[in-house]
């Protein structure tokens, strides 16, 4: 019923994917013994990829042919001399696959996109030298959709490259930079200049965010060193959002994550540049202490007098914001500005924050746990 021959058809797969689902277990495990001999085909993972990605297709069918491309996609299934997978199958699904990502319901999506990672450790950037051109030409336009698309493999792509050490092993991602953070950067103002901008704006923004981050959270790109008003230009992007009010009383809110994932690049990028002593980060971290230091300092201590004053922060944003005013202690020109405000931080926002109170002795009877993973956060 499900049999599928050497030569592989789209329709047939289907229906044996189909037939998984099937509440008869003869049907299914049929269904599963002859999709197991079809993984040897010739042609199987484009074929399977083309099922993934097909509007018309039922979504759970869809999903289903997404995980078992992401099972094959090891690299003796990718990679071997002896692969089943053509060269041709491979040009078809890495010429489509940022398109599949952007156009498939989420739950496919997202499987698509580990699927998108795992390519990446085989082919990327010598197998696929043209990705971060057709990135950068997926930011351009007027299509939200296709930017948020692009936006996500990009930082994908350059998660990749986070923790590698100086020199050649990151060489790939100053290129990536070079690049698309001009493009980055234009969007992020143009998000900025939005009077009403809604969730998924903020989404767009957190993404930058993350993609920023796993560009610099180890070493700034040698971009910055370059040319440093590029540097400067989004630091006043993040002011510019970490001042912007939220009214929104939910964690899990877009607008509250982007302003955590400024929480977490500012405090680092005062804390491994913003007092560098010699060689090339000397005067970086000079610019950075003399002309951004108070403004994000007056920034953080703005969100904590908002919780101060019982108005809603989100608590890991509180916790970020008392990491950076911790972190601004260790230079002068913050410490002094900070100095006058101790006091009140201390009894008003530190003590209340640190003290047992009754929410927590409730919450302490039944879970205990719990009471722990929250202290952890605040």
């Amino acid at each position: 019923m499900f049999k599928i021959k050497g030569v592989m058809d789209p329709h047939a797969l289907y229906r044996t994917l189909e037939g998984t689902f099937n509440p008869d277990s003869s049907i299914r495990q049929e269904a599963e013994r002859q999709l197991k001999e079809a993984e040897s085909y010739p042609g199987y993972m484009g074929i399977i990829f083309q099922v993934s990605c097909a509007n018309e297709v039922n979504a759970d069918i869809r999903l289903a042919a997404a995980i078992r491309m992401k099972n094959k996609l090891k690299p003796k299934d990718w990679n071997a001399d002896d692969s089943p997978v053509q060269q041709q199958e491979k040009d078809l699904i890495k010429g489509s696959l940022l398109s599949a990502i952007v156009n498939s319901p989420s739950k496919v999506s997202k499987v698509l996109v580990e699927c998108y990672r795992l390519i990446l450790t085989y082919d990327y950037p010598e197998k696929w030298p043209n990705l971060v051109e057709v990135l950068a030409q997926g930011l351009k336009g007027d299509n939200l959709t296709n930017i948020t698309g692009a936006l996500l493999c990009l930082r994908v792509l350059c998660k990749r490259f986070e923790f590698r050490p100086s020199g050649e092993d990151r060489k790939p991602l100053s290129n990536i930079v070079n690049a698309t953070f001009p493009t980055l950067l234009q969007l992020f103002c143009h998000l900025n200049s939005q009077q009403n901008l809604p969730a998924e704006g903020a989404l767009m923004q957190k993404l930058l965010c993350k993609t920023f981050w796993s560009s610099t959270s180890m070493e700034l790109p040698p971009l910055f060193y370059s040319n440093p008003a590029h540097l400067g230009q989004w630091l006043d992007c993040f002011l510019f959002v970490l001042a912007f009010p939220v009214p929104i009383q939910d964690p899990t809110s877009p607008f509250w994550k982007v302003k955590k994932w400024i929480g977490h690049i500012s405090r680092n990028i005062f804390q491994r540049y913003g007092d560098e002593k010699k060689g090339k980060k000397k005067q970086l971290g000079a610019e950075l202490i003399q002309n951004y230091a108070a403004k994000y300092q007056d920034a953080w201590l703005g969100l904590i007098d908002l919780h101060r004053n019982r108005q809603y922060v989100a608590p890991q944003v509180l916790t970020l914001g008392l990491s950076f005013l911790d972190t601004s202690m260790e230079y002068q020109i913050t410490y002094e500005r900070l100095y006058p405000h101790l006091d009140s931080l201390i009894q008003q926002v530190l003590t209340p924050l640190m003290a047992f109170n009754d929410s927590d002795a409730e919450l302490w009877k039944d879970n205990p746990q719990e009471v722990f993973r929250i202290r952890s956060i605040v």
